[in-house]
């Protein structure tokens, strides 16, 4: 089976309905959806597609190559360890390679290449992460492509959807709608942080027992919504689970069987 698309050049074709699951990684806490399916398959490209390594941007010290994450932390470190001494190598940038002689100079590319942004202070999943951004990047944009939090998947990229909902000073929101810059310092739970790692949050845990889930794309920002809703009533009716859960979409018609796991949760069934 075939399904429509967009292949990995950027060009209108079809993919597999085996790479289109596999392509998806949904997560629910540290379960990815199709996995155990995928992982038996012969297709020894298909269970490479399941593995995500999040690529995060190093600082690097050209002194004795001490990685750091931010550009402060080693800008700290050189004043620290090497102050007044000139670099044996030279600053690259780990955005795009460049190469500067002075931390002055790389400083300046970094503001010229972020449009004057600066640095931006997130609270994801109890974790501080300071890093640059761009004026126009979306939260759902950090979150994938800057932390490695693929959880949070991206639909519609216009709030239509609600597959990149995320938990941001305690409201479920549509994080491809909120700008970076928008939410620093605010606290932010995505998928990832609802699991401790090894047992399931119940949220998840009832999706799972009530066959909530389908092709499982949706299914982070399902759960994240009615765990927004849940903090806040943990006995709400039929009626108020599908107004919170409105601006959801699953597009394999198993709304039914979301209502019912989040119905299900909170009367502790």
């Amino acid at each position: 089976m075939n399904i429509p698309g967009i292949d990995s050049t950027g060009n209108s074709g079809s993919i597999s309905r085996r790479k289109f699951i596999a392509g998806t990684g949904a997560l629910v806490g540290t379960f990815l959806a199709g996995s155990g399916l995928l992982s038996s398959c012969s297709d020894e490209n298909a269970v490479q597609t399941i593995t995500v390594t999040a690529i995060k941007p190093q600082f690097i010290s050209p002194y004795d190559g001490k990685a750091f994450a931010t550009f402060e932390e080693l800008t700290s470190y050189i004043e620290q360890y090497y102050p007044g001494q000139q670099p044996v190598n030279r600053f690259i940038s780990p955005y795009d390679g460049r190469e500067f002689i002075t931390l002055e100079e790389f400083k300046t590319h970094l503001d010229d290449l972020f449009g004057g942004t600066g640095f931006v202070t997130l609270s994801v999943n109890g974790r501080y992460y300071s890093l640059h951004v761009k004026a126009n990047w979306a939260l759902s944009f950090v979150l994938r492509e800057r932390l490695g939090l693929t959880g949070t998947k991206i639909g519609c990229n216009r709030g239509s959807c609600g597959s990149c909902t995320v938990i941001m000073d305690g409201k479920a929101v549509f994080s491809c709608i909120v700008l970076a810059i928008e939410a620093g310092n605010k606290p932010i739970t995505t998928i990832e942080g609802l699991s401790d790692g090894i047992h399931l949050h119940a949220v998840q845990q009832a999706f799972i027992d009530n066959d909530a889930v389908q092709c499982g794309y949706c299914t982070p920002g399902f759960i994240m919504c009615a765990k927004a809703l849940l903090d806040k009533n943990t006995n709400p009716s039929v009626q108020e689970i599908r107004e919170a859960l409105s601006g959801n979409l699953c597009i394999c018609g198993n709304t039914k069987k979301i209502v019912a796991a989040v119905a299900s949760f909170s009367q502790g069934l």
